[in-house]
């Protein structure tokens, strides 16, 4: 949410407003994925990949 309001408030005034601090703030920033994000983000790409190999298909084929 900070950086889609930085660009409207200023960023202090941010991190009071939302009760958050500031190295909390870049600490988050600069975090990896957590393993759990990574497998969602890994399902997601195999999932629409599975879907676009299916495009145009439908129904039932009889061959």
């Amino acid at each position: 949410m900070i950086n889609q309001l930085r660009l409207k408030h200023p960023v202090p005034f941010l991190y009071r407003v939302l009760n958050v601090s500031v190295s909390g703030y870049y600490t988050w920033l600069n975090r990896k994925p957590s393993k759990r994000a990574q497998e969602n983000a890994r399902l997601e790409v195999e999932i629409q990949r599975e879907l676009g190999a299916h495009v145009g298909l439908s129904g039932y084929n009889r061959n």
